[in-house]
């Protein structure tokens, strides 16, 4: 699902057309700290979010939960599941371990 790109995330999302969706935001959530950005389609699978290097380091080691929120080519609102995963395994993803 991730994919290491110069302190950036790259996502595969199965199931829509990304190209054809809009409002995408993909949020960050740990204990206290949340963040959420908008990422960049790169084509009908992929997204391209870009983890600012201060929100990383805000980060603890233990477990993030990650999810994407867009709105379909219909208009019609989605979430996917949330992910989690280690914050150690996360920050290496996004290029910064």
């Amino acid at each position: 699902m991730f994919q290491k790109i110069a302190n950036a995330l790259s996502v595969e999302v199965e199931g829509t057309d990304l190209t054809k969706a809009s409002i995408l935001e993909f949020y960050v959530k740990q204990a206290c700290q949340f963040f959420q950005y908008t990422p960049v389609v790169v084509d009908e699978t992929h997204l391209l979010v870009k983890i600012p290097y201060a929100d990383a380091m805000r980060l603890q080691a233990s477990t993030v939960r990650l999810q994407l929120a867009l709105t379909d080519g219909d208009g019609n609102p989605m979430a996917a599941e949330i992910v989690q995963t280690d914050a150690k395994r996360f920050l290496k993803e996004a290029g910064y371990a």
